[in-house]
């Protein structure tokens, strides 16, 4: 019997195999990513092949002509809401085709989110070394710059730069990175790398490091250890960190997930006389997904205002799910601090989540032990809740509303004057916290009630009080026993 012809091994040697063909799919289903599926047309002859894919997320268009392979279209809807992203180029294969291309130049223009600037990407590659470089069209720094070096077994990336310039906090960096058994794919190539991160405040330079891996990126269950440690600064605030994660799950859905240790710290300066001695914020347990944050979220401040004096306040909350107006978040809160001005200690608790667009402070309750100011002193004044604080923050329809209660004990004069126990009850209703209507009596023992209302528009407070026509006779308590005056 005749010995078969040798299998095909060189490109050129497959080509010549190709009879004319032309192919169309009028839907082609990739599983489990049914999101990428699309229209797919195939034109081949032995000299020119031709492959067109049309889909929601992705479209392509580009010919092999003998090593050379041109890309025409490439337009990838990476996230939503966003322009996708555009790349086209020029490639040349091996001789055999059992790798990448030997050469290639191809350019890409995607849009940044949050940022109006066109970014280009420009990558260039020889053999098995070449170079990624990223550009805003409004800055003359690159954003990414990547040499990289490719072998049968390994990916690497050495001495990368990036820059961020934008957000009002300038960001940079280095980054390294190395990508075993990568021709297996991305199911099974182990990832690991380094990313560097520098900053600079009033209060110096801060620098963080990014460690990843070794782990994988998947498509359906990654699994990447990841741990940020250092520090970085703005301004007056200085920001701690070490955060040990790991990155699990597909990454068209991915979930970071916090592990134990995981502690975030700040201090500084917020305002010119506001310090921050401490805040920590801990996230063991604390996931984050592209639906939000899940899990216990907790943070305890301590901080003093020179002339005003120190205070500590908790909170301890559960999330679900939350990202602003999306979402639930559960909270209470609780602290205590001085107010040296009025010698006075102040102490604050209560309740209240965010659902949705709706803020609700379900309990209050915050006042002081006294407050002293010249010759008068207020025994123990204290704000409460009558009824839920409730923050609507709909875009068409949106509201603010609640009822209050501050009450307070005597307020004692020195000359031997006393106002009796007095009570404010008013409600709120208005747009948001900035501008809402007030209105209320005041009662302190016999003496009121005092028709209070007005309105705060975030600068001013404005208001008129009516006082009923009352007997002298309520007021004989702000007269001091010593006077021996009887009111009648």
């Amino acid at each position: 019997t005749e010995q078969s012809p040798a299998a095909p091994k060189t490109l050129a040697q497959w080509q010549a195999m190709l009879p004319n063909t032309w192919i169309n799919i009028d839907k082609l289903i990739f599983s489990p990513w049914q999101e990428w599926q699309g229209k797919l047309s195939l034109a081949l002859t032995s000299d020119i092949q031709q492959l067109r894919y049309q889909g929601e997320k992705v479209k392509f268009q580009g010919q092999l002509k003998g090593q050379q392979l041109t890309v025409s279209e490439l337009d990838v809807a990476a996230f939503e809401n966003q322009p996708p992203v555009k790349l086209v180029g020029e490639f040349t294969m091996p001789l055999v085709p059992d790798g990448l291309p030997v050469s290639g130049h191809a350019t890409a223009t995607l849009n940044l989110p949050q940022e109006p600037s066109l970014v280009d990407a420009e990558l260039d590659w020889q053999e098995n070394s070449g170079q990624l470089i990223v550009l805003a069209r409004d800055n003359g720094d690159p954003l990414l710059d990547l040499p990289w070096q490719i072998t049968r077994q390994q990916l690497t990336v050495s001495d990368g730069r990036w820059s961020w310039p934008y957000a009002g906090f300038p960001l940079s960096g280095r980054l390294g990175v190395k990508v075993d058994n990568w021709q297996a794919g991305l199911e099974n190539a182990l990832v690991s790398g380094r990313l560097s991160v520098l900053t600079q405040g009033q209060a110096g330079k801060g620098n963080a490091v990014l460690n990843f891996g070794p782990g994988k990126l998947s498509m359906d269950n990654s699994q990447l250890p990841l741990q940020l440690t250092g520090e970085a600064k703005q301004a007056d605030l200085i920001l701690y960190a070490r955060l040990p994660a790991q990155l699990s799950g597909s990454l068209t859905d991915p979930t970071l997930a916090f592990e134990p240790g995981a502690l975030l710290r700040s201090k500084g300066r917020v305002i010119d006389s506001l310090d921050i001695d401490e805040i920590r914020w801990p996230l063991a347990g604390v996931k984050v997904t592209q639906r939000g944050v899940d899990g216990r979220l907790q943070a305890i401040l301590q901080a003093h205002e020179n002339e005003l004096g120190d205070f500590v306040l908790h909170m301890d909350g559960l999330a679900n799910d939350f990202l602003p107006d999306a979402g639930r978040w559960q909270w209470r809160y609780w602290g205590k601090g001085s107010f040296t001005p009025m010698n006075a200690t102040w102490d604050v608790a209560g309740k209240g989540e965010w659902h949705d667009s709706t803020i609700t402070l379900t309990d209050l309750s915050t006042g002081f032990d006294q407050l002293q100011y010249g010759t008068m002193t207020v025994e123990t004044p204290r704000l409460i809740l009558d009824k839920p604080v409730v923050w609507v923050r709909d875009a068409q329809h949106p509201s603010f509303s609640g009822a209050l209660s501050l009450d307070a004990g005597q307020t004692l004069f020195t000359g031997g004057s006393v106002l009796p126990p007095s009570t404010l009850k008013f409600s709120v209703d208005g747009r948001d916290p900035t501008y809402f209507l007030f209105k209320g009596d005041l009662h302190a023992g016999e003496i009121g009630p005092v028709r209070v209302n007005g309105r705060w528009d975030g600068i001013r407070l404005r208001g008129n009080a009516w006082w009923p026509k009352q007997s002298l006779t309520v007021f004989q308590p702000l007269v001091p026993p010593d006077w021996k005056m009887n009111l009648r």
